[in-house]
């Protein structure tokens, strides 16, 4: 445990004896209701010897064996049982600026330079979006995951903050605001009131029923503190303390029931602290991600919490608008990332977040360059298992004078009803005094995820292309795995559902592979979950690399597809960018490579969170117009620091992902499909140091393009080490590579194939050039490499019109492998 001064001391010891002496005055009831504060990174009870021991910053699994103690005695909640979390946006806030009606002349009249830019907003549909730091939201939204409410409200809205909380809170039409809606169903519920907690120094009247109430549970005195906690060390002395600690607290010391009382407590935190899920500081962006990732801990935690309360603000942007409300936006963004990637496999489908704020704000902007209290906003209902879309009328906003507000198109109470009968097995009308229309923002209610279904049929693909959206990092535990990869080991990705692609008719997934913190040299194979694992490798890699490359495959069972390692450890990073069907999207239209990009020639290498705008239509045989996504091998040269680029379409929110991931000094190609953003542009963004970028455009995707995709399993066609097509390294003479009518490719027809091809063994540094057989060898790279280097990448080949494809070494010799995993048609 860290050194700390004698003040910071005394205000942990009397932060403990305010939380003690908070409520109860029964020993027998602290154990439960403390392991609740100390979990969630309150304060926790003494021990031994006097010492004061702070919360919980970051938490460890797996490290101390054996049962759970008191506190967790009553159980988990039932496998039906849905977590409710509900966040509550204090102040007002301005719906209008968070569901942007980009469309809407009035608006842009209205809020003048408060306006979001229709060009920023992160489009929904035709007519409204998100805010633009609301990225992981939109993510979440094209896969089906958030319900957003237009048009919420109440009749006769009042615009006091106090008053209209109160009716909020309360939830009935009538009636003294006495209690509130969650308190009452915790009233009819039963057990012990941990059942709900708050997190904050009071428990709001939401969660106050007649006869029980929620646990308060303390947040720490101040949001930002990131210093060291009780209980996340894994230097192997502090691991022997805090065995210490369990075996002094594991009977009694004969000095009274309270002692043992907070002993037990004690024990009970450090349990459950080293056996939840993982957390990673980097998430604590503000107030609401530290709640968020708390309110993550005590689901994760198996006590029986079955609503989370969480308060948040300020919204009320009388003034400074402009500087305000979008940083409440990028807070609410990294809370919401915050809380779903630390919710253990376990409950994260059987969690609903529930977000409200009392009132919106006026539809003008006033003249302190804000907005004043105004009418109905917008709610999100956000999880697997909502109905995904919009639901109710957006607020309409023709002939509004300065001082006029929205009115409501859905009653609050609406939401409540469909939450209390679906999510939480209650009697909305006892609870609400009465009736009200639902609005269908369920799929299904909680229980256990389905039995995976049967692989999709291989279907022949049209391209769509995505925005990039990350679906699996074993660093932090995004995608269920949180550890590297093993020795020998297989992991599941699920990419059906996720990300923007649907759950049936997807015939071939497109992901950004990464592999980093690699230990050994060695390589990742990819393939569709329920077939045999083939011989063949999607990356290579040696010690200590990071090593990138785009992956074309096909889903599996389950809609998963499976990830394994030969030898070492390495961590997984895996982002999709777009899917082929089998109608409704865009044709490859295969084209011999030609550079469109290369900052070594116009002196502008791209700076630390620098960012770059590229136009790729019109260029390089692009055609002008019609074109939905773009294919480039894009390559990093002479980096000063370790970093990874972005790329994403121009206008777009940029989106937590990385194309390419390197170290200094390395040379690192990527083949990327790109889809294309406002101007015809694509956006290029480098997060440290300096570094040239260089791309090769080798294919678009339009609706006038001939080819359709069709997925196989990874087939070998060419190992220079084995005789595969031929039996020496390759040296500086091109190869001619027949590839119609091997590995699955049909002898007529094929436009392009998609191959991951891999060089070994070079003895010198150089690149490998691959282009469609009868063309002459065009001045592009599509893998470079060092001596010695082991480098793969996906190249996606147009076929020359013997249905065979050219590769050459630039420099010296080196084996060559290439695995067929696709073409186009």
């Amino acid at each position: 445990m860290n050194a700390r001064n004698d003040a910071n001391l005394r205000d942990d010891a009397r932060l403990a004896y305010e939380a003690l002496s908070r409520r109860d005055d029964d020993p027998s009831g602290l154990s439960r209701r403390r392991f609740l504060q100390a979990v969630a990174g309150g304060v926790a009870g003494g021990v031994a010897g006097g010492v004061v021991l702070s919360g919980v910053e970051s938490i460890l699994p797996g490290l101390i064996p054996g049962e759970l103690d008191s506190a967790l005695a009553a159980g988990p909640i039932g496998d039906h049982d849905g977590v409710l979390v509900v966040v509550f946006m204090y102040g007002g806030n301005d719906g209008l600026n968070t569901l942007v009606p980009y469309t809407d002349a009035n608006y842009y009249g209205y809020r003048g330079g408060l306006a979001v830019p229709p060009e920023q907003v992160l489009s929904v549909n035709g007519s409204v979006g998100l805010h633009p730091n609301l990225g992981y939201l939109r993510q979440l939204y094209a896969d089906g995951k958030v319900a957003v409410i237009q048009g919420v409200g109440y009749p006769g809205q009042d615009l006091s903050h106090f008053s209209s909380q109160a009716i909020w809170m309360h939830g009935r039409a009538s009636g003294s605001p006495t209690t509130g809606w969650l308190g009452r169903w915790l009233d009819g519920v039963g057990g012990d009131a941990f059942r709900a907690v708050s997190l904050g120094t009071t428990v709001p009247l939401h969660m106050i029923g007649a006869t029980r109430k929620a646990t308060g549970v303390p947040v720490g005195s101040n949001d930002d503190d990131d210093s060291d906690y009780f209980g996340m060390e894994t230097r192997q002395k502090d691991l022997d303390f805090y065995r210490a600690v369990r075996g002094f607290s594991a009977s009694p010391a004969g000095r009274g029931v309270w002692h043992d009382a907070i002993a037990g407590a004690e024990r009970d935190q450090l349990t459950v602290i080293q056996r939840t899920a993982p957390m990673r500081r980097e998430l604590y962006n503000g107030p609401l991600a530290r709640r968020m990732s708390m309110a993550a801990r005590l689901i994760n935690s198996g006590v029986g919490v079955r609503v989370v309360d969480i308060g948040w603000g300020d919204f009320d942007s009388h003034s400074d608008q402009a500087g305000m409300h979008p940083a409440r936006m990028a807070e609410f963004d990294a809370g919401l990332r915050s809380l779903f990637t630390n919710l253990d496999d376990a409950y994260r489908s059987r969690t609903t977040v529930l977000v409200i704020s009392e009132f919106g704000r006026t539809p003008w902007a006033n003249a302190s360059g804000g907005t004043d209290h105004g009418g109905s906003s917008v709610a999100f209902l956000i999880g697997q298992q909502v109905k995904g879309g919009l639901h109710g009328a957006a607020p309409t906003l023709a002939n509004k004078q300065r001082w006029d507000i929205t009115t409501h198109t859905v009653d609050f109470r609406s939401i409540y009803a469909e939450v209390l009968d679906t999510w939480m097995a209650a009697d909305s009308a006892a609870v609400l005094g009465g009736n009200y229309s639902k609005l269908g923002l369920f799929r299904t209610g909680p229980g256990p995820e389905l039995p995976e279904a049967a692989a999709p049929p291989s279907i022949n693909g049209e391209f769509v292309a995505l925005s990039p959206y990350r679906v699996t990092d074993t660093r932090n535990n995004i995608g269920g795995r949180r550890a590297p990869n093993g020795p020998n080991t297989t992991t599941e990705i699920s990419v059906l559902g996720v990300g923007g692609v649907p759950t049936s008719g997807v015939g071939a997934v497109v992901l950004n592979v990464t592999a980093t913190s690699t230990t050994g040299v060695s390589y990742f194979t990819i393939w569709p979950k329920g077939e045999a694992r083939p011989i063949a490798s999607s990356l290579n890699w040696v010690p200590g690399k990071t090593v990138p490359n785009l992956v074309v495959m096909k889903p599996g069972m389950g809609g998963k597809i499976n990830v394994w390692n030969e030898s070492g450890e390495s961590d997984l990073i895996a982002d999709v960018v777009g899917y082929f069907r089998s109608s409704g999207g865009d044709r490859l239209l295969p084209l011999s490579p030609r550079r469109i990009l290369d900052t070594r020639s116009t002196g502008n290498p791209i700076g630390p969170d620098g960012s770059l705008d590229v136009r790729v239509t019109g260029v390089g045989g692009v055609p002008g117009s019609d074109v939905d996504a773009v294919v480039l091998n894009v390559t990093v040269d002479r980096p000063t620091q370790e970093s990874y680029l972005t790329i994403w379409p121009a206008g777009e929110g940029r989106p937590e992902a990385s194309s390419l991931n390197f170290l200094a000094g390395q040379t690192v190609p990527n083949l990327v499909i790109a889809k294309v953003g406002a101007g015809g542009a694509i956006s290029l963004f480098n997060k440290f140091g300096t570094t040239q970028v260089i791309a090769d455009v080798v294919g678009c995707f339009t609706s006038a393009g001939a080819g359709r995709h069709v997925a196989v399993s990874p087939s070998r066609i060419l190992d220079s080490r084995n005789g595969i097509a031929v039996n020496t390294a390759f040296g500086t003479a091109p190869l001619r590579l027949q590839v119609a009518g091997a590995g699955g490719v049909p002898t007529n027809g094929a436009s392009a194939v998609v191959l991951n091809v891999t060089v070994t063994q070079p003895d010198t540094g150089g690149y490998l050039s691959v282009w469609p057989s009868g063309e002459a060898a065009p001045e592009v790279s599509s893998l470079n490499y060092l001596a010695g280097d082991t480098v793969a990448n996906l190249v996606i080949a147009k076929l020359g019109s013997d249905g065979a494809v050219m590769l050459a070494n630039a420099f010296g010799s080196a084996h060559v492998i290439a695995d067929v995993v696709g073409y186009f048609a």
